[in-house]
């Protein structure tokens, strides 16, 4: 499966792509802050994009 594929892909790709080219004061980037512990025992690393 893909993540975009997955519900609320529109919102969190975003947010991964915001952080990994350095802004990390924007609302996507903020949301992935805010949901890095579900999205890690989701199973998606996100330790890359912080």
């Amino acid at each position: 499966m893909e993540l975009n594929e997955l519900p609320g892909a529109e919102l969190i790709l975003p947010g991964l792509d915001d952080l990994l080219n350095g802004k990390n004061n924007t609302v996507g980037s903020l949301l992935i802050a805010i949901a890095s512990t579900r999205l890690r025992s989701a199973g998606l690393d996100i330790r890359k994009y912080l």
